[in-house]
C-alpha cells in the first residue's frame, strides 16, 4: 500500500526513463535481476509505474517446474502509478493511481470504487458478487452489460469450451459482446481457440473481431426516433458512435445507471469537455450531430468520493498486512499440499472475510 510520500515521489518522477530492473525468469528454478527495455505503449493502452507486484501460486509453479519457455517477465497482480497514457485514451492521465484485478471475485463497493475511477466497465465469468448469489433477471440477462451492482456495467464473459453457436446467436441477437476467456495453459493447444473461432465464425461470418475495449465501447442497444434520430443506450461509460449514413445524423446517447453516491463531473467528447448534456436520478443523457461517416468517442466522467488511503485506519492497514503474509504462505507452502490447502481456505473463510 502505498503512503502519501511515496505517491510525492512517483509522481516526481516526470522523465520516464527508457530501461528498468525486472525480475526475469531463465529457466526452472532461474530468476534474475535484469536490466530490461521500458515497454512501448500503444493506442487505448497505460504506461505504469509499478509499486506493488504479486507472484500468484501458478507462476510460481511455473518457475520451479520450468514449464515455460524463457525468458519471460511474470506478475499480473499490479499496483502502481500511470506513467504515461496511450492514444485514445481518455479516462486515465500520468499520476493516477490504478490496480489489475485479475480474480473473478468482486463486492458491490469494488464496483463502486471502480466506476468512481472513471474504468470503462467490469469483465467477469460469475454474475454476481462474492457469497451473494443472486439471479439475474431475465431483462438483465437480455442487456449486454449488468449494471445493478453499483450502478457499473459487469460484461460476461465464457470459457472457449462454453461457447456454442446457440450462445453466440443468443449474444448477437441482443446486442451482447461475445467475451472469451481462457488460461495461459490454452497456449499449449492452440486448435482449442482455433476451433472457438471457427465456430463463432460459422455463426457470424461479418462478426468484428477486436480488443475487449472495443467490444465493451460498442456494446450499444439503438433505435431510430419518430422525428429520425438514433437513440442510444450505453453501458460501458465510454461508449464510441458511428455514423456509417450518407449524411449528418443525430444521435441521443442515454446512460441508465444512475449512482447518486457517485455524482458526474462532466462529459467528454473525443476527449474534451462536453457542455450540452443532462444528469440525473434517472441516468445521464447526452445529444450530438455526428457527420456522415464519422465516429465519436464519449465518456462519462464521475467525481471521486471516496476517501484516500491514508485516511483508512490503523486497523484497515493491519488486517491487509495479515492477509498479504498469509497469501505468501498459502502461495509457497500450503498449496504444495491439497487437504492442507483445503484446510486453510475454510480458516480464511471463517476468520478473515
Amino acid at each position: 500500500m502505498a503512503t502519501a510520500g511515496q505517491i510525492a515521489l512517483e509522481n516526481s518522477r516526470s522523465v520516464i526513463p527508457t530501461t528498468m530492473l525486472a525480475a526475469v525468469y531463465r529457466g526452472k528454478n532461474d530468476v534474475r535481476m535484469e536490466t530490461v527495455p521500458v515497454p512501448a505503449i500503444g493506442p487505448g493502452e497505460l504506461l505504469v509505474r509499478v509499486h506493488t507486484c504479486g507472484i500468484c501460486g501458478t507462476d510460481l509453479k511455473k518457475i520451479a517446474n520450468g514449464s515455460h519457455s524463457p525468458p519471460r517477465i511474470f506478475g499480473h497482480e499490479t499496483a502502481g502509478v500511470v506513467a504515461a497514457v496511450g492514444k485514445d485514451v481518455n479516462q486515465f492521465q500520468a499520476g493516477d493511481r490504478v490496480m489489475v484485478f485479475p480474480q473473478g471475485n468482486f463486492s458491490v463497493e469494488a464496483m463502486t470504487a471502480l466506476r468512481s475511477r472513471n474504468f470503462d466497465a467490469a469483465v467477469n465469468t460469475v454474475p454476481h458478487p462474492r457469497q451473494d448469489a443472486t439471479r439475474l433477471t431475465l431483462g438483465e440477462i437480455a442487456q449486454p452489460a449488468v449494471l445493478r451492482y453499483g450502478g457499473f456495467p459487469l460484461f460476461l464473459r465464457s470459457e472457449s469450451v462454453q461457447v456454442q453457436a446457440v450462445d453466440v446467436a443468443f449474444n448477437l441477437f441482443f446486442g451482447k459482446p461475445v467475451l472469451i476467456v481462457e488460461h495461459h495453459d490454452v497456449c499449449r493447444h492452440p486448435e482449442v481457440l482455433s476451433e472457438v473461432a471457427a465456430r463463432i465464425n460459422s455463426v457470424a461470418p461479418d462478426i468484428l473481431w477486436t480488443s475487449l475495449t472495443g467490444a465493451v465501447r460498442q456494446a450499444l442497444l439503438q433505435r431510430r426516433t419518430a422525428d429520425g434520430a438514433r437513440h442510444i443506450l450505453a453501458y460501458s461509460n465510454a461508449v464510441r458512435v458511428a455514423n456509417d449514413a450518407n449524411s449528418t445524423g443525430r444521435y441521443l446517447i442515454e446512460w441508465r445507471s444512475a449512482n447518486q453516491d457517485v455524482p458526474v463531473e462532466q462529459i467528454l467528447q473525443d476527449g474534451n469537455a462536453c457542455t450540452s448534456y443532462v444528469a440525473d436520478s434517472d441516468g445521464v443523457r447526452v445529444s450530438i450531430d455526428l457527420p456522415a461517416g464519422s465516429s465519436q468517442t464519449l465518456s462519462v466522467i464521475h467525481r471521486n468520493p471516496h476517501q484516500t488511503l491514508a485516511s483508512l485506519g490503523v486497523r484497515h492497514r493491519a488486517r491487509a498486512f495479515v492477509r498479504r503474509r498469509l497469501s505468501e504462505v498459502r502461495d509457497n507452502y500450503l498449496s504444495r499440499t491439497p487437504q492442507v490447502l483445503a484446510a486453510a481456505k475454510t480458516l480464511q473463510r471463517c476468520f478473515l472475510q
